[in-house]
């Protein structure tokens, strides 16, 4: 588990034009499996995820509504994007501050996971 950092590059926030922090964090998966669940700071207005899937990959981002405790023990309950299992990039997908945690899933090839915002 891994709680999602902060956006250190975020200047806006830095000179506070923006009310909130941003957040950024990707993952390159080259392994057949889940990367690592990403918690999400309570009380955000969402977060953009999306998976950008290499040449003949295939993956899929996954989320819980799970409360930290059962994420950190290993068994969350995970749910499917609307977009399920895909092999080529899709659009980026909003995720709202009711999801607790979200990862990526490399089913074959390579690719990579982002969320931010």
């Amino acid at each position: 588990m891994i709680e999602l950092p902060v956006d250190t590059s975020d200047a806006n926030w830095a000179k506070r034009q923006v009310r909130q922090q941003r957040y950024y964090f990707e993952e390159t998966l080259t392994a057949a499996g889940n990367g690592e669940w990403i918690t999400l700071p309570p009380g955000h207005d969402g977060f953009l995820v999306g998976m950008e899937i290499g040449a003949g990959a295939q993956g899929r981002v996954e989320y819980t509504t799970a409360p930290i405790s059962v994420i950190e023990s290993g068994a969350p309950f995970a749910r499917a994007w609307p977009h399920g299992d895909v092999s080529a990039t899709p659009d980026d997908l909003e995720i709202t501050s009711k999801a607790t945690a979200v990862r990526g899933v490399n089913i074959s090839g390579q690719t990579r996971f982002y969320v931010s915002g």
